[in-house]
């Protein structure tokens, strides 16, 4: 995909439960790692829940023993210290949960942090969430998620930062005959996908009751990424892994792709 380019929104979308903030926190961890600085704006979780996530990645510890504190013994409890402090406490990650948020609060708040030298990209999770400007329930669905999209796109653009968004996709997707997702599945508003520089669909079979793959095993641990829109690169699909315990997708070592490995090892 070349990466996530200053000034460009990105949606990434799923149904459901199909691991959306899983893969924008492997993304976060990635871009964390290499010294640039994240924003995430979550309206969905708190930020205990973020950060156990995100801990669970780094660890490989399993994300529930994380977030209810029931290490299995006293040696992976040291581990899991010992990985907060000398790893992610170091990351530059700046999280905020407040749960009513408009593009006005989003505005400000990239705002503060450029100034401060403290974003260089931005996670939204999701967009579904965010607040109509002014509160008003009156104006039509389809019109307001227009205006946050067109928003977003001009935030990205005035700050020079990438924006990495989360969507829900219609149940209509799951109608199709091998129920992976299009570009018109999209939530709420066809402008989404027209504003939007790049959109990554996260797909899993067995979230649809596909249960096994060609091959005959089972397709618990697979997910496809979709690329179906992006400027200036190429549209493909990968073939990857979900660990779910860990919330935790990975490059299998026989990918179909082995052409992109590297590009995908870049952008995540």
């Amino acid at each position: 995909t070349g990466g996530l380019t200053p000034g460009g929104v990105f949606i990434i979308a799923a149904r459901p439960s199909v691991g959306k903030s899983a893969f924008l926190g492997k993304m976060v961890l990635g871009a964390a790692t290499k010294g640039h600085h994240c924003g995430i704006i979550s309206l969905e979780m708190q930020d205990e829940q973020i950060s156990a996530r995100l801990a669970a990645l780094t660890t490989e510890i399993d994300f529930w023993k994380i977030y209810r504190n029931r290490m299995q013994d006293q040696q992976e409890a040291n581990r899991f210290y010992k990985v907060m402090n000398d790893q992610l406490s170091r990351l530059p990650i700046s999280i905020s949960d407040t749960s009513q948020v408009n593009i006005g609060d989003i505005k400000a708040k990239v705002s503060r942090l450029k100034q401060k030298g403290k974003l260089d990209v931005l996670y939204i999770d999701y967009l579904g969430l965010i607040e109509t400007e002014g509160g008003n329930k009156n104006y039509n669905r389809e019109q307001e998620v227009a205006k946050m999209s067109r928003g977003l796109k001009l935030i990205a653009m005035q700050f020079q930062i990438p924006i990495v968004l989360l969507c829900q996709l219609n149940r209509a997707s799951e109608t199709t005959g091998d129920k992976k997702p299009k570009l018109h599945n999209l939530r709420e508003s066809g402008s989404i996908e027209q504003d939007a520089d790049g959109v990554m669909f996260i797909h899993r079979d067995s979230m649809c009751g596909i249960l096994t793959n060609s091959d005959g095993n089972s397709t618990e641990g697979e997910a496809d990424i979709i690329i179906a829109k992006w400027r200036n690169g190429e549209l493909t699909e990968y073939k990857i892994g979900f660990d779910g315990p860990k919330m935790k997708f990975y490059e299998f070592e026989d990918t179909q792709y082995p052409i992109h490995t590297k590009e995908f090892e870049a952008f995540v």
